[in-house]
């Protein structure tokens, strides 16, 4: 029996904040929560506020991939020294 294989949307908004650097998510963070603030009566603000939790979890996540990934310093450093490594053996 094969498991099931989900597939992410590529077009929607949580993949798109994924991909885009995390403050973003952030801020639509703070926008939703700005709104609930000003669009809802009191007794719903905290619930409107928390319709922005999921954003903050898909930010955290962009945030690690981000801080995981590899600089582009990094890469061409690691590249000349594989490179001249090739040299020397030749």
């Amino acid at each position: 029996m094969d498991p099931v294989k989900f597939k992410r949307a590529e077009k929607s908004l949580l993949a798109r904040l994924l991909r885009s650097p995390c403050r973003i998510s952030f801020v639509v963070v703070v926008l939703i929560t700005l709104a609930s603030g000003a669009l809802l009566p009191k007794e719903y603000i905290v619930v409107g506020a928390l319709a922005g939790f999921p954003i903050v979890v898909v930010g955290r996540i962009a945030a690690w991939k981000q801080m995981r990934a590899l600089s582009l310093e990094t890469a061409v450093g690691c590249a000349r020294r594989c490179r001249d490594r090739g040299a020397r053996q030749d």
